[in-house]
This record gives structure tokens, C-alpha cells and sequence, in this order.
């Protein structure tokens, strides 16, 4: 009786780690298949996709996925003030070693040609920099005439920089259309056809050796906005026209509308709002004396200052720095000084930057 016994519970163990072992197949099985479809691609129905080989012209249409890893470009943190500062003192190193006769390609109006569509317009600058100007050229301010409003559309096939042809679905200059996108199937399509492609609105016064910045977006920007996010660096680099960078574009305008190119002194941003820019300048002004926004004549930094070094480092200062990193040659030594204001500081609105691109030594 109690050898039966004995095997009748040896049996009844075996059983149960038979059961316990196939459950445990089973759940295995269940987590694999849930990882597998966690990373397959998730395309919509009838979705648009990129064009995966390269053909003679292509047109810019996007898949919707959710992407194996993390895109950087996108994915991306804020930028907080000692990220900012680092990498401002970064680019400042960049900008000293500009100073031993770096060079680099020209850029001229055949630049601008490839991809570019351009309209210039007597726009004027807006009152409010008026202060500005009176102050840094003995109480002078810039006519109408002699303030060139300079807009760049990116709306016309080009090549890029290996030379193949993009097209990018030319639209009216003026609509600002995007028609690649296709309306049955685009999230936002009202939203994502206000422009083609990047753009540059600026105002050069070459009197007054000033640019001002007044409303842009870079290709690289608009690609990853036109795809929602979903796009490899790779597939951005090679869809970029050579003439890209906020640094090369205005350095190209400036060269066929200044007859001394090399006396560029002051370039401005009319309204920031980049938010990790709109972050950093929020974080001056708070730390300041006056904890909050101020009116001009603003907070003046010099880039031997944490504050310059950090505003350097923003996406807006970064285009200051690599103007004056790529165009050592033709602009020469440069020690940059940043003031920011803000002309409604009630309101809490209307974030403004002058880099002055003194020459070094100059007062």
C-alpha cells in the first residue's frame, strides 16, 4: 500500500512538471511573436512610402511607420543651459581655429539657382529695431530702399550633392503648396502644404552691414516635418540640396547684394521661436536682476561668459557660429557679443537676438 502510494505521487509530480514545462513553451512562444510584431513596421493601408532605388527625378512622399529605433533628430531631449553651454564652447573653439585661413567652397548666386527660387522685395525692417540702429549707427535707421527683403522658396527640382536630380513637385512660389502629399491619406494636410520645401525670409541692409533673420525653416527641418518624424539620416542627407545650412544660404544672398561682403557686422533674429532657443534666453532673463524679460538695450554677453557661450550653442546662435567657422577666410578674426530683448516683455512675447560679429580688437 505504501509503494502505491509513493508512486501515485511520483506520477502526479511528473505530471505537473510536464504541464508547468509546456505552459512554459507556450508563454515563451507568445513573448517572441509579441517582439517580432513590436518591431515589424506598421504601414496604413493604401499609405504613401518612400521611394526605396534611386531614379532619374523623384518625388518627395512619405511612409508612416513606427521606426525600429529611436530617430535622434526627432526623438530628441530640451536643451537645457549647461548642454547649451558646452556646446557653445565647443563651436568657439571651432571659431579660434577658423582663424588659421580656413577655407572652404564658394557659394555664389549658381548656389542658389540649384533648387532655390527667389523673390526680392523692398519690405523694410520693423520699427521696433529702430533702437537698435539709431544706437550702433549714430541715430541713423534704414530706409525702405535701402532694406532688400529677401525670400528663398526651396520649389524646383535640383541636384544634390552627388549630383543626382531630386524633385521636390515644384509649386506656385507664392501658394506655398506642396502637392506631393496626397490629401486622402496625409494626418495634416492643411498644415504640412503651407510651404514647399525650406525657406529663408530675410532682410539684408548692407548700408547698415546687417542681416536680420525674420522667418525660416531649413530643409532638413521641413523633411522631418513633412514625414512626421519618420526619416533616417541617411534618407535626409541624401534628399538635401547642397545649398542648405541657415550660415551658407545667407552668406550666398549677402554676396550678390553687398558690394563689400567682408564688412558684415551684425546678424539678428527679428522673432525667435525655436523653443530650445526661447529656453535658454527664458533662463537669462529669469536669472538676471530683473527675473524676467527685458526691453532693449536687453543683456549683453560676450562669449568669454557662460550666458554668450550658451546662447552660442542654441539651434539660432549655432547659425552665427558657423558663419563666421566656414567664412574665416573672407569674414576674418571675429570675437561675437549677443544682446537679446524682448519688445513686449508684459506680454511675454517676441524673443529678439543681435550677434555682433565685431572684428577682434574692434570696440
Amino acid at each position: 500500500m505504501h509503494a502505491i502510494s509513493t508512486s501515485r505521487i511520483l506520477g502526479a509530480i511528473l505530471a505537473l512538471l510536464v504541464s508547468a514545462l509546456l505552459l512554459f513553451a507556450n508563454w515563451n512562444d507568445d513573448i517572441v511573436r509579441h517582439l517580432a510584431n513590436r518591431h515589424q513596421p506598421s504601414v496604413e493601408a493604401n499609405a504613401p512610402s518612400f521611394n526605396a532605388s534611386l531614379t532619374s527625378t523623384e518625388t518627395l512622399s512619405f511612409r508612416r511607420y513606427e521606426p525600429l529605433h529611436p530617430l535622434p533628430l526627432v526623438n530628441k531631449r530640451s536643451l537645457d543651459y549647461e548642454t547649451a553651454r558646452c556646446k557653445g564652447e565647443k563651436l568657439y573653439e571651432k571659431i579660434k581655429a577658423g582663424y588659421q585661413d580656413k577655407t572652404t567652397s564658394s557659394i555664389d548666386q549658381s548656389s542658389i539657382d540649384n533648387g532655390w527660387d527667389r523673390d526680392d522685395d523692398d519690405g523694410g525692417i520693423d520699427v521696433r529695431w529702430d533702437d537698435f540702429f539709431k544706437q550702433e549707427f549714430g541715430g541713423r535707421v534704414p530706409t525702405k530702399s535701402e532694406s532688400l527683403w529677401i525670400d528663398l522658396r526651396q520649389t524646383k527640382p535640383y541636384k544634390n550633392a552627388k549630383g543626382q536630380q531630386i524633385d521636390v513637385n515644384p509649386a506656385p512660389m507664392k501658394s506655398r503648396t506642396f502637392p506631393s502629399i496626397d490629401t486622402a491619406h496625409a494626418d495634416n494636410h492643411q498644415q504640412l502644404s503651407e510651404k514647399a520645401g525650406g525657406y529663408y525670409d530675410v532682410a539684408y541692409v548692407p548700408s547698415f552691414s546687417t542681416i536680420v533673420a525674420l522667418n525660416m525653416q531649413s530643409p532638413k527641418s521641413r523633411l522631418i516635418e513633412l514625414s512626421h518624424g519618420q526619416i533616417s539620416e541617411e534618407e535626409i542627407l541624401r534628399r538635401l540640396p547642397p545649398l542648405n545650412r541657415f550660415s551658407d544660404v545667407i552668406w550666398a544672398v549677402w554676396n550678390t547684394v553687398s558690394k563689400t561682403p567682408h564688412d558684415l557686422r551684425y546678424l539678428a533674429h527679428d522673432t525667435v521661436t525655436n523653443k530650445d532657443t526661447i529656453d535658454i534666453m527664458r533662463f537669462i532673463f529669469n536669472k538676471s536682476p530683473a527675473k524676467g524679460l527685458i526691453k532693449w538695450p536687453g543683456l549683453t554677453f560676450g562669449v568669454d561668459q557662460d550666458e554668450g557661450l550658451a546662447l552660442l550653442g542654441t539651434p539660432n546662435g549655432s547659425g552665427t557660429a558657423w558663419l563666421l567657422i566656414d567664412r574665416a577666410k573672407e569674414l576674418g578674426q571675429r570675437l561675437p557679443r549677443v544682446t537679446i530683448f524682448s519688445p513686449f516683455p508684459e506680454t511675454d512675447g517676441n524673443f529678439r537676438m543681435i550677434w555682433d560679429m565685431r572684428p577682434h580688437g574692434a570696440t
